[in-house]
């Protein structure tokens, strides 16, 4: 059973519809949530006064996951594993078919409820076997995305693999595309730094955090979020376009640009990028990230549909 043949277009994929939430009704109520990617559908599972949230149906290239057990054979050469999730958190299953696409469940408990987390796995399990039983029955359906959507916009589409490279100072060759086109990625695999990756998304009302400031870059109004974790920087830059029509309602459609390096590392561009409007970095550590971020937005910005 191969994935590009079973479930038609990657890029439009509506599991929202293809899975219903009543398919976690045994664990508790379940309803769709604002929505966070083009590529799943975000469900939250109320257990008492606890939400368990599980994303249904992100397609990946299965040797890109960690995967950490077998769980069981499915008809058609598809199996089910048990993964890693990439955020580190949570139970994540995947449905990984015969041509090597996986069709992903992650299900994230709240932080410290040892209750919920242990449901959390049987959620995620349950995710999976909701839909490969949509694949299989044929109940797999699509969203049409309006003409200046982000959808049928292949993300490695817009930036040069060579530029980026030269920009994280690394060799080119690594770009990584998602099956579902919406996300494009550069650097170590599984985010080691350095990387930088360009996602289209959806997302709900904006909320800017700590550090976080608005400017125009490439003609685009845009937020710039600096953050540090332990020895690396993190920088995105994001810019809202459409309303997202497959939403649950207020969810916009997003590009972001996101940066990755370790702190004092040094970047093929960064002395060019201190003297250029667009790139010239924020202060703070995460400077030199949220320089290459910049650097990066504007090359794509111009190139993104006119809302």
């Amino acid at each position: 059973m191969n994935a590009a043949e079973r479930l038609g277009d990657l890029r439009t994929l509506d599991w929202c519809e293809s899975v219903e939430p009543a398919a976690f009704g045994e664990f508790g109520e379940p309803r769709p949530i604002t929505q966070n990617s083009l590529d799943s559908c975000r469900i939250t599972v109320t257990i008492g006064a606890e939400n368990v949230t599980v994303n249904v149906g992100k397609l990946s290239k299965a040797d890109e996951l960690a995967i950490e057990d077998e769980l069981v054979a499915l008809s058609g050469d598809a199996r089910v594993v048990e993964t890693t999730p990439a955020s580190g958190s949570g139970c994540g299953t995947a449905v990984v078919f015969a041509d090597g696409i996986a069709a992903q469940s992650v299900a994230v408990p709240p932080s410290g409820d040892s209750r919920t987390a242990g449901q959390a796995c049987d959620i995620a399990r349950t995710g999976a076997e909701a839909i490969f039983d949509a694949v299989e029955s044929g109940q797999i359906a699509h969203w049409e995305p309006p003409g200046p959507s982000l959808a049928r916009l292949p993300a490695c589409g817009i930036l040069s693999d060579a530029k980026v490279s030269r920009l994280l100072n690394i060799e080119a060759g690594s770009m990584r595309l998602t099956p579902g086109e919406h996300h494009c990625e550069w650097g170590p695999a599984r985010g080691t730094p350095p990387m930088a990756a360009l996602d289209f998304e959806a997302a709900g009302e904006s909320a800017t955090g700590a550090g976080a400031t608005g400017k125009t870059i490439g003609g685009r109004w845009s937020i710039v979020t600096p953050t540090t974790t332990g020895d690396v920087a993190i920088c995105s830059v994001t810019t809202e376009h459409i309303p997202y029509a497959n939403g649950t309602g207020g969810e916009h459609e997003r590009a972001a640009i996101r940066v990755m390096l370790r702190i004092g590392e040094v970047t093929m561009d960064a002395n060019r990028m201190q003297n250029s409007e667009e790139g010239k970095p924020d202060e703070g550590e995460g400077e030199q990230a949220c320089g290459v971020a910049r650097k990066l937005a504007a090359q794509a910005w111009p190139r993104l549909p006119k809302p």
